[in-house]
């Protein structure tokens, strides 16, 4: 009976670290013309399940991730939104570079009229 215990014991010790496992993904979001970090990119992993934004010097970072495949969707104003698949067996670190996405669009044309001033009244 202790036998059978001990080696029940063995086993679970075996299979335990590989359960506990957990990777990181980490990276930076530039500019692909002039490599300046872009601050509050969105990024999205696996459909929108996990998110966050870059910081000040265009980095990100998610812990604690099980190992498998993730989706990573990053977008920014003004900018293509970028997608890969990464495959997420070691800590990885990304380096993103979105390029600038031009808008052309109708001719846009403001006018306004200028309100007069209101007429004083006396009594």
């Amino acid at each position: 009976m202790f036998r059978k215990l001990l080696a029940l014991f063995c086993l679970i010790l075996l299979f335990l670290p590989a359960a506990g496992q957990h990777y990181r993904l980490s990276g930076t979001v530039s500019n692909d013309e002039t490599g300046g970090f872009l601050p509050g990119a969105n990024i999205l992993m696996s459909d929108g399940y996990l998110a966050t934004i870059s910081g000040s010097d265009g980095s990100f970072s998610f812990e604690k991730l099980k190992k498998g495949n993730y989706t990573i969707t990053v977008s920014y104003v003004g900018y293509k939104t970028y997608e890969t698949t990464v495959d997420l067996n070691k800590d990885i670190n990304l380096k993103i570079r979105l390029t600038p996405k031009t808008y052309v669009s109708e001719e846009v044309i403001i006018s306004a009229i200028r309100a007069g001033s209101t007429p004083k009244t006396t009594y």
